[in-house]
Order: structure tokens, then sequence, then C-alpha cells
């Protein structure tokens, strides 16, 4: 993998990889990073063989966005009652596999500007999104990874738990280890 891309990969995703997180998104500029399509095909074969997936959300000439995902852990994240209700009410039906409901927010992404529910993929907390939607993104009792409306405590633990995965992630991936042995750590 290139180093533009690595670093992103990296940085963003190191809360996935460190099982703190079901799945996180990135956006890769493909002018800054020019093996964009031989690095993302490299990244997915590496994630495949440690359990974890990645799905495409948009593709455009000058940027793509990837979520890229623990596959247990965002299974465990969206069996939960009230996620499966709210996603069933959102269009999101039962019977759909992990890999339906990934096809269907990747085109719901690509045809509104950015889907709400992406945030229950991203392991954001319910309240947090319902918070979001009922206030039109306004009124949040903090911005960090996500805007907060319900148990801000609990929220900034997640952020120090996000950041010190990044820290570690980033350590690692410094003293020259590549992508599977991160994750062959986590």
């Amino acid at each position: 993998m290139s180093d533009p891309f690595a670093n992103c990969l990296y940085h963003t995703c190191s809360p996935t990889f460190r099982k703190v997180k079901p799945a996180n998104l990135f956006t890769l500029h493909k002018e800054r990073c020019p093996s964009w399509a031989q690095d993302l095909e490299e990244c997915r074969r590496t994630l495949q063989r440690f359990g974890y997936g990645m799905a495409v959300m948009e593709d455009n000439p000058r940027y793509v966005v990837v979520l890229v995902y623990h596959i247990r852990s965002l299974e465990r994240c969206l069996s939960q009652r009230e996620l499966r209700e709210w996603l069933r009410a959102a269009g999101y039906r039962s019977a759909l596999s992990l890999e339906g409901k990934l096809a269907l927010l990747g085109e719901r992404f690509r045809h509104s500007s950015f889907p709400h529910e992406i945030g229950l993929f991203l392991g954001y907390p319910i309240e947090d999104v319902r918070g979001f939607i009922a206030n039109g993104g306004k009124n949040s009792k903090y911005t960090g990874e996500w805007k907060v409306y319900g148990d801000l405590s609990r929220a900034l633990r997640l952020f120090r738990s996000y950041q010190d995965s990044r820290r570690s992630v980033m350590d690692q991936a410094s003293r020259g280890m590549n992508l599977a042995d991160i994750l062959g750590t986590c």
C-alpha cells in the first residue's frame, strides 16, 4: 500500500482495527494517491484474512468513500433490538444480510448527501443519531467524533478510546508494521 493510503487508513480506521468501533468511514482523494485502486484491492484482501470487510460507499472521479468494518462487531451492533427496529423502519428489511444492508446503505449514500442511519453502522449511540435528526444537526451537547445528544460522559470515554487506538496503530505503523502485522496484534 502506498504511504498516503496507509496513513489515511491507519489514522481513520484504528478504532475498528482495535475493535472498539464496528466500522469507520474514510475518504480517499484520488489525486493524492495515484495507486488508490491497487491499494484498495490489496487492503481488501488483507482485511478479509482477519475478519474485516470493506464496502465502497461512493466512487467518483475525485474521491472514493470507503467503509471498513469488523464483520462480527458490525453484525453484533446491528442485531441490537432497538437498532434492528430503527433500521427496519428506515427500509432495511429484517431478512437482509449484512452485505445486503451495506449495499442498501451504499445506494442511499450515493443518492443522498449523507444517510443519517450511517451513524448506526459506525457505532454511534442511537440516542445521538436520533438527536442529530431531530435537531437538524444543531443543539448538541458536544461535538467530537460525532455530535453528542445523549450520554456525554460515555461519549467522551469512547472518544478517548478512539484516540488511544489511533496512537497505538500509528505507533505500530511508524515502527514499520504493515496492515497484516497490525491486524495480527488486535
